[in-house]
């Protein structure tokens, strides 16, 4: 399955591609189509992983400038969807709350698409 949106956040055209590959996931996310940022890559191990428990180990496949936020999003989707995520992030480090906002709506996509569950609440 494949699912590809774009959307206006922050004055910024914003292109998410969401492919569930059966046993993984494949998220990119970027204001520029065809273009490849940093792409990271995590898989839970287990019943060691998951909500409350230790995050699953994450890889650099390709370094790009949002590095860091590739890897804690393919980190925390892994937890979430219980399955290996690669996440490729192309998006620009200006404005800062730019990542945070198409980060949320990511999730909210995912969830709608019941790719994650819902976050635990204590």
């Amino acid at each position: 399955m494949q699912h590809c949106f774009s959307e206006e956040i922050l004055d910024s055209a914003v292109h998410f591609q969401v492919m569930d590959l059966g046993r993984q996931l494949y998220i990119w996310v970027g204001t520029s189509a065809a273009q490849l940022g940093s792409l990271c890559f995590a898989s839970p191990l287990g019943p060691t992983t998951g909500a409350g428990r230790g995050m699953p180990p994450v890889a650099t496949l390709v370094r790009g400038a949002n590095e860091g936020g590739s890897a804690s999003l393919a980190q925390r989707l892994a937890a979430r969807a219980g399955c290996p995520v690669a996440v490729a992030w192309s998006l620009p480090e200006d404005p800062p709350a730019l990542g945070l906002v198409v980060e949320r709506r990511l999730m909210r996509e995912l969830q709608t698409l019941q790719l994650i569950s819902q976050p635990v609440r204590q």
